[in-house]
């Protein structure tokens, strides 16, 4: 058929500096995630914890962390240091940038559930008025539905 589209799509390959990092870089910046132990670590219960993430030109993305502890908890201000420890540079696409923070803190924090939600301007697209990015991990074995529904009102 003449002027159909096909589902073939090239692949999107971001080369950032993200991709040059090295272990060092990784290590200092994953040991400003200060943790200390879960007081009640025999109970679900759900932590949420919001700041901002400043790129190398100034603009802001909105960070958003909620988890349901297992053997840690994370210090509120241990957040904020990391999110300044963060700094992405500009051309960062949020997903890279979404990814490497649910991977640090899932490294450091082993939480039984973690979502991470970043939202901040679009790069380039002026059509477009937001651009929002959610991830989530649990523990393979960990499950708690109820916990998980009261979300949307925490």
């Amino acid at each position: 058929m003449t002027g159909t589209k096909t589902d073939k799509a090239t692949p999107l390959t971001l080369e950032t500096d993200a991709d040059l990092e090295t272990d060092d870089e990784r290590v200092l910046r994953q040991s400003s995630i200060a943790t200390t132990p879960n007081p009640i670590p025999q109970t679900d219960y759900l932590c949420h914890l919001s700041g901002k993430l400043t790129s190398s030109s100034g603009q802001t993305i909105t960070v958003e962390l909620r988890y349901v502890p297992d053997k840690w908890i994370l210090l509120p201000d241990a957040l904020a240091d990391y999110l300044h420890a963060l700094a992405p540079p500009d051309r960062e696409a949020l997903e890279l940038t979404a990814s490497l923070v649910i991977d640090d803190l899932n490294n450091q924090l082993v939480a039984r559930w973690l979502q991470i939600t970043m939202s901040g301007p679009p790069e380039a697209a002026t059509d477009i008025t937001a651009h929002r990015i959610l991830l989530e991990d649990r523990q393979p074995q960990w499950d708690n539905p109820a916990l998980l529904q009261r979300i949307a009102g925490f």
